[in-house]
């Protein structure tokens, strides 16, 4: 690739497959080369298999036209930005340093405005302000116009601050289900849906409503009806509506978890790689999402390759249920690019440095990575010492309890101690078939309890077969 073209084509990775149906979408250039520097454009965003050669014996200069209109376009529709501007603004007013220009442009937008904006409610508080600044000035056309926005909308205003208000509430039993599985959320349902399918709603709200039913839907395995939202979201993305590049990533991040969840792996990576082409606040779930597919994929050199990458940053962020899981999927990487030493020292260094965030945050993920790492290397004994000390023998058994229980922890710790010799080959058994429930039954943690099986059966052949039988059996019924 020819230094001229190089800008663009860096350009071209990172259009994003959303902002490319957009373009495509609004795009009305008539010169043929131009329509076809576009429609490029548009395919490699679109379509991962596309390999773009850009034809260098078109004037660069068209190539830098299209990129600087490209970037106009979504400009204009990018929310964050439409953000930023209205903080700015507020900030210019609040302080008496808003300029003459930019006072034309907040003007014309609030005259302009015909439709919900997804930051309707900063906008609207953006324009009391203005109605005050205006009216000790004795600027009494300019404040006529604001005052007129504001008393039309103001009906609007309040609806708005009150689904804002009402959408808290359903984030916590929501996510109360999800960490606590002491709530249900289904009740939220109906209305969620009222919120984000009624076009009269501001954008931020219906966005809000979108990913709380996403959610819910994930949390009760409701995969049919989250396809269905996805393709409403689609819509309003194409539409050019709810969209920035932080939304567009978390979108990508939601579709992988859906595909994952249904088996779909490889549109998952496709998905979860999307996810990672820019960093925010979320950057490092991201990563760990993708990581956890592709540990399923059985790409673990890829996976260990890109948790290293990231690795030093972890301990900063701030986010202990994302630095827990971190670790519990780095130590499983690391397990299966046959490095369990590595992995062992790796997750006692973690324990001794986190033991309050690992318990405050899916110990049971982390302590089941750990015990995997030990039973590789036959520690049978380190591993039930361990268990005795940090008192999982009694948490584990109360876990049970909870919707998103997984027993492969207690499997691990009920084979420590047979093979320690502490329990006999019957009470081994036993203690398996103890920790089924009700709750271990989605295809997806079948899959998961069978892969364990499938590792423990070398230290255990007869009794694992013998429960892994009966595990079948329970699954056909």
């Amino acid at each position: 690739m020819k230094p001229k073209l190089l800008s663009f084509t860096r350009f071209s990775d990172q259009l994003l497959p959303h902002e490319g149906y957009y373009i495509a979408r609004i795009q009305a250039f008539q010169d043929s080369e131009n329509q076809q520097i576009i429609r490029q454009l548009v395919g490699y965003a679109t379509d991962p298999d596309v390999c773009i050669s850009f034809d260098e014996q078109i004037d660069k200069r068209k190539y830098s036209r299209i990129k600087n209109w490209v970037k106009q376009k979504l400009d204009a529709i990018d929310v964050d930005l439409q953000y930023e501007w209205i903080t700015k603004m507020e900030q210019q007013i609040m302080m008496d340093g808003i300029t003459p220009q930019e006072e034309n442009k907040l003007l014309r937008t609030i005259r302009n405005y015909d439709q919900p904006a997804y930051y309707f409610m900063k906008l609207y508080e953006l324009a009391q302000h203005y109605q005050q600044f205006l009216l000790v000035r004795m600027r009494h056309k300019a404040h006529q116009e604001v005052h007129a926005f504001i008393l039309k909308h103001r009906a609007s205003y309040q609806r708005s601050k009150d689904i804002y208000e009402q959408l808290h509430q359903a984030t916590v039993d929501i996510t109360n289900q999800y960490s606590l599985s002491n709530t249900e959320s289904n009740q939220w349902e109906d209305w969620l849906k009222e919120i984000f399918w009624d076009d009269s709603v501001d954008g931020l709200n219906r966005y809000y409503a979108f990913i709380r039913l996403t959610f819910m839907h994930l949390n009760y395995r409701q995969f049919d009806k989250l396809v269905e939202i996805f393709q409403e979201i689609e819509r309003l993305f194409q539409q050019g509506l709810c969209y920035s590049k932080r939304i567009m990533l978390n979108y990508y991040s939601n579709r992988l978890i859906l595909h994952s969840k249904i088996g779909e792996l490889d549109k998952a990576t496709y998905y979860g790689y999307l996810s990672i082409r820019q960093r925010n606040a979320d950057f490092f779930h991201y990563v760990n999402n993708l990581c956890g597919v592709l540990l399923r994929q059985k790409k673990a050199g890829e996976a260990l390759a890109l948790m290293d990458r990231v690795k030093a940053e972890i301990k900063e962020i701030s986010s202990s249920h994302t630095k827990v899981l971190y670790s519990a999927l780095y130590i499983r990487c690391l397990i299966q690019n046959y490095q369990p030493e590595q992995a062992q020292k790796y997750a006692e260094r973690f324990l001794r440095g986190y033991r309050e965030e690992i318990f405050a945050q899916r110990w049971q993920t982390f302590f089941t990575s750990y015990f995997h790492a030990l039973i590789v290397q036959e520690k049978y004994e380190t591993l039930v010492k361990i268990a005795g000390l940090q008192k999982l023998f009694y948490k584990e058994k109360q876990a049970r309890l909870s919707q998103g229980y997984s027993p492969v922890l207690a499997w691990y710790i009920e084979l420590a101690r047979f093979k320690e010799g502490r329990i006999t080959e019957k009470q081994f058994l036993a203690g398996l078939r103890e920790t089924m429930t009700d709750h271990t039954i989605d295809p997806l943690k079948w899959e998961r309890l069978c892969l364990t099986l499938d590792e423990m059966m070398p230290c255990a052949p007869a009794i694992i077969q013998k429960f892994k039988d009966e595990l079948s059996l329970m699954s056909t019924h």
